[in-house]
């Protein structure tokens, strides 16, 4: 059936000059041609095209152009998690966050992978609301299904958002237990162990980013903001000055 639909693609000149114009980045003549090859096509060939017009508006950013194509997509064939997946981002991004969320719901069965995207736009979507406690029991959800620890990092951000801290630290330590390299969860620690006035364990977590020749640029605002927070406190002032003068060739012999 593929090869059938393929074949008659092909054989629409229109579909060639649309695809040909997309291949050389003129997407907005290529999106001229896709409409007026469109009302020429029926069935799965017409499905097709609908298709790579949506995924064109998508690349483009024209998100409400590329939500009517995925709508009608999902109407035609609702069981595949794509288009859902799809809409939904179309929708966040016009942030329309409760039509985002909805999309989201409409599909039972997921792939794998597909469900790990999923539940994290969920995830989004739940903040954009600003329904915090939501989108802790979500990012829950995918620490316990899928091991990748940029959703610790995730966790750890919004509960340190929301003032609380020591859940912040905790999730740090579950997160880096899985990549005890992961950069962004060591400047989250650090700023976190700074919160809580703990000065020699943040400059421990800066000494191993520094011998490990990590990025500190986020470190270093961290750290700005923190001594104008609370002054110019020793301890503080002493990390600042400790990354100006720490010489990383010693630490790497």
């Amino acid at each position: 059936m593929k090869e059938k639909v393929a074949l008659e693609l092909e054989k629409e000149p229109l579909l060639k000059k649309a695809r040909w114009y997309n291949s050389k980045n003129r997407t907005y003549k290529a999106c001229v041609i896709y409409h007026k090859v469109l009302p020429k096509l029926t069935g799965e060939p017409y499905q097709e095209a609908l298709e790579e017009l949506a995924y064109l508006y998508f690349d483009r950013l024209d998100f409400d152009l590329a939500a009517i194509c995925f709508e009608h997509l999902c109407l035609v064939k609702p069981t595949v998690s794509q288009y859902v997946l799809k809409l939904s981002n179309c929708y966040f991004q016009l942030q329309n966050f409760y039509k985002a969320k909805s999309v989201l719901h409409r599909f039972d069965l997921w792939k794998e992978e597909e469900d790990e995207e999923r539940l994290l736009a969920l995830s989004q979507c739940e903040l954009a609301l600003n329904r915090k406690l939501k989108a802790v029991e979500v990012l829950q959800v995918l620490m316990k299904r899928y091991c990748n620890p940029v959703y610790y990092l995730l966790l750890a951000e919004l509960f340190e958002s929301m003032e609380l801290y020591s859940l912040a630290l905790e999730t740090c330590n579950r997160g880096l237990k899985r990549d005890s390299y992961f950069e962004d969860l060591l400047v989250v620690k650090a700023r976190l162990l700074l919160e809580q006035n703990d000065f020699k364990k943040a400059k421990q977590i800066y000494f191993k980013m520094i011998k490990n020749q990590m990025y500190l640029g986020e470190a270093h605002f961290d750290l700005e903001i923190m001594i104008e927070k609370r002054g110019n406190l020793p301890e503080l002032l002493e990390i600042h000055q400790y990354f100006d003068d720490i010489n990383i060739d010693d630490l790497l012999e």
